[in-house]
This record gives structure tokens, C-alpha cells and sequence, in this order.
């Protein structure tokens, strides 16, 4: 193939490499200032904030099946109720003071007695 041949395909194929690696350089840099993309920290974050928030459930429930009416209790009484349910057997770290902090908010708010409806069929 002759010089001239080899010149006019780069020509034809430069801009296709310049817009390559123009391309990975600011893909990541746009979408990760937009907030597109998930990293691994993000991730874990979200996780734990649902276990916390699952865990404060189940010590909330637990809770309210000992003492009758515990948004009446003055909040250093509610916060102590609140650390002896949130210790559950399966927790892997029973000292976390968010599953208690939030276990105490839900203990500060009353609950009626049906509170969700079943959905008609």
C-alpha cells in the first residue's frame, strides 16, 4: 500500500481516535460529578442505614410489647428502654448508638392500633 493510501485512512480515522480518548477521559469525570455513578461506599452507606432502620423496627416492636404506652416515658427512660431492646441476637455490632437513637424516636410516636389498611381485592 502506498504512502498516500496510509495518509488519507489516518485522516479519516484520527478524529475517531481523538474523540476515543477524549471519551474515556471525560466519561467518568462528567458522570461522576453528575452523580451517575455508584461507588462501593455509597453502597455500604445505604445498606448499613437500612439495617439500622430494620433493626430500630424490630427493637421498637419488641419494646412495645413490654411496656404498654412507651411515648408517655420522659425521654431518659425511653432512650434506656430503647438500648435493652436494641441489642438483637443476630447483630454483629450490638454497641451502635443509631439502631438505639432511632429505636428511641420510634418509641417517642404513638401508634393506633391499625395503623395500615390490607388493599382491596
Amino acid at each position: 500500500m502506498d504512502s498516500q493510501g496510509k495518509g488519507s485512512r489516518w485522516a479519516w480515522v484520527k478524529p475517531a481516535v481523538w474523540g476515543l480518548i477524549i471519551g474515556l477521559i471525560a466519561g467518568p469525570s462528567i458522570t461522576g460529578y453528575l452523580g451517575w455513578q455508584v461507588l462501593s461506599g455509597t453502597v455500604q452507606t445505604d445498606v448499613k442505614n437500612t439495617v439500622v432502620d430494620q433493626e430500630a423496627k424490630t427493637c421498637a416492636m419488641l419494646a412495645r410489647q413490654h411496656v404498654a404506652d412507651p411515648a408517655a416515658l420522659d425521654y431518659d427512660a425511653r432512650h434506656n428502654l430503647a438500648a435493652k431492646y436494641a441489642k438483637l441476637p443476630w447483630d454483629t455490632n450490638p454497641d451502635d448508638y443509631r439502631v438505639v437513637d432511632a429505636c428511641s424516636d420510634a418509641l417517642a410516636t404513638k401508634v393506633t392500633a391499625n395503623t395500615t389498611k390490607a388493599p382491596r381485592s
